[in-house]
């Protein structure tokens, strides 16, 4: 007898934290009506494990509650929509990670205006494969430990039409992580970052890409890090400036519309675009970045980098270019109105891609070994421009071209 309650004790917490998977099964229906999971979902529990495995329309959601796993895969999409504000609270101990799963070629909507948060505790984690899309109201997916929520490979989250705020929250430092092939498409709402610069809660690897495709005037670029930076749209920043660098580890590239970024009166920019990668316009785009309160330069300090590639029509002005790389091509016709500081890199032009010094413009350049020539600033055998090079309003006063080919000036 004794054995058989001994035993019975032991059994029961075994019992309580049983693990238990429910599949929905219906086109449409409600998150809580227990009838709509497989098996019934009558008696909810801490540690479930809920999984989507084809396409869904939840219509309603549980103000409160905590799960041990969200799942969606064989290529489900889903959407849910809730008729009052709901957080869920995702992960238990019992459970094996990852404890959010969008699986590769699964899509989860989130829609209205009644908010939907997806909350991960700390110390577990989620990976997305899939597509995300946050529509019409606050909703939120936040993770609350150092890189707990992965964006993987050919995963793609859309701050879409309507969505209201920061994505995934504000507080829990570098918590998610857009890897290589990964996207951020920024249509509506705050910033991914969350936090105030340099803090983030969202890290962008070198090979994810951030587009932003919206019109007007973007969130401001100072102190944050992206992979890629593409721009969708037309782009208009004309505010007070920052001392903080904007650092592009890949490519700056603008798909459609223009990039201008032009400081205004009321502070000065001092902080660089410190670009990594390639300048790429495709289409009508232009660019045109600086002006007379930004003395912060246009950095590139990648290895052979190209500016204007793309195949598109529109103009380059850049007020300060800083030259710092191995070298730097020219695939069309680019204007500098400022400084060419020109440290170390080949700038390589030609007829059809010239480079054009501005009637203001003047040079800053490494040190060269010519010194019986009065010209400070002519470039130096590694940082000089093989090709054409044009200089206009010299008004009588004399300019040395810092011009070479085969490793001279």
């Amino acid at each position: 007898m004794k054995k058989h309650l001994l035993t019975c004790i032991f059994a029961a917490p075994l019992l309580l934290f049983a693990q238990q998977t429910y599949t929905w099964n219906t086109a449409s229906g409600s998150w809580t009506d227990p009838l709509n999971w497989t098996p019934a979902r009558s008696t909810p529990a801490v540690n479930d494990v809920l999984e989507f495995s084809a396409n869904a329309t939840v219509t309603d959601m549980p103000a409160t509650e905590s799960i041990g796993k969200l799942r969606l895969h064989n290529n489900a999409v889903v959407n849910l929509s809730t008729t009052v504000a709901s957080i869920i609270t995702i992960g238990h101990s019992t459970v094996a990670a990852p404890h959010f799963a969008v699986e590769a070629g699964a899509a989860l909507s989130v829609t209205g205006n009644n908010a939907v948060a997806l909350n991960m505790a700390a110390d577990y984690s989620g990976q997305v494969w899939g597509s995300i899309d946050f529509y019409d109201g606050a909703h939120r997916l936040t993770a609350g430990s150092v890189a707990s929520l992965l964006f993987k490979n050919g995963a793609i989250f859309t701050a879409n039409t309507g969505f209201d705020g920061n994505a995934f929250g504000t507080t829990s430092l570098n918590s998610v992580v857009f890897e290589g092939g990964s996207q951020y498409i920024n249509k509506a709402g705050g910033n991914p970052f969350g936090a105030t610069a340099p803090n983030a809660v969202t890290i962008f690897n070198a090979a994810s890409i951030y587009k932003y495709q919206r019109n007007g005037v973007g969130s401001s670029l100072a102190g944050r890090t992206f992979g890629h930076l593409y721009i969708d749209g037309n782009l208009n920043f004309s505010g007070i400036g920052s001392s903080r660098d904007c650092i592009i580890q890949n490519d700056l590239r603008l798909l459609s519309g223009f990039f201008s970024f032009k400081p205004n009166t009321n502070g000065s920019h001092t902080g660089n675009f410190n670009i990594y990668g390639n300048i790429i316009c495709e289409g009508a785009a232009y660019i045109d970045i600086g002006s007379d309160n930004m003395p912060g330069a246009v950095q590139l300090l990648g290895t052979s980098q190209t500016i204007g590639s793309g195949g598109g029509t529109g103009a380059i002005t850049i007020k300060n270019l800083t030259i710092n790389n191995s070298s730097a091509q020219l695939d069309r016709d680019a204007a500098v109105t400022g400084i060419l500081n020109m440290q170390h890199g080949i700038i390589q032009t030609s007829a059809s891609a010239l480079l054009t010094l501005g009637p203001t413009a003047g040079l800053q350049t490494c040190m060269h070994d010519y010194h019986h020539l009065s010209y400070t600033n002519m470039g130096c055998d590694n940082a000089y421009v093989e090709g054409p090079l044009q200089k206009l309003g010299l008004s009588n006063a004399g300019f040395a071209f810092p011009v070479g080919s085969d490793g001279k000036l």
